[in-house]
């Protein structure tokens, strides 16, 4: 479907999936209660999360064009297109499902994120962008990453959001 895109178009796909992804979940997602994680998180605060993911992904993408093939740059947006995909399946699809209700996010996540991601990852690994070595554990530990960095922000949404920020 995408052979035909250089590597940086790949990761530059990827990457404007995800901002439209997050831009789903921005509008939708806060007021959405079939998720008990984001139940308490005021749609602000998850907006400020949203939105600073969206920006720690576009540098991420400038990293690894800048840095090219085994770079940290590489390896991190290709952890964050494997967290990404896993995201698309747990929990969006399982939660749809499950609930037999649309969790926001989950179109674009399974529309658009998963088959960049799992482009991005594939061309990657068969381009010699990443060791597939480094990558088994490099990636798993970026996703653990972002689900932090995802944590963290939530929480500097909310303390913007106390503060009246």
């Amino acid at each position: 479907m995408f052979s035909c895109l250089s590597w940086p178009a790949a990761v530059w796909l990827f990457i404007a999936a995800t901002a439209l992804h997050n831009l789903e979940e921005a509008i939708w997602l806060p007021g959405f209660s079939g998720f008990p994680p984001l139940a308490s998180v005021p749609p602000r605060a998850f907006r400020f999360a949203a939105a600073a993911l969206t920006l720690l992904f576009g540098a991420a993408g400038a990293l690894a064009i800048g840095g090219g093939a085994h770079s940290l740059g590489a390896y991190l947006i290709c952890g964050l297109a494997l967290a990404m995909s896993v995201n698309a399946v747990a929990p969006h699809l399982a939660l749809s499902l499950a609930r037999r209700s649309y969790m926001p996010g989950s179109a674009t996540a399974l529309a658009l994120v998963l088959p960049s991601g799992v482009f991005l990852m594939g061309k990657s690994l068969g381009e010699d962008y990443l060791s597939p070595r480094v990558f088994a554990a490099a990636g798993p530990a970026t996703a653990l990453l972002l689900l932090l960095a995802t944590i963290g922000l939530l929480r500097v949404g909310v303390l913007l959001e106390r503060a009246g920020a």
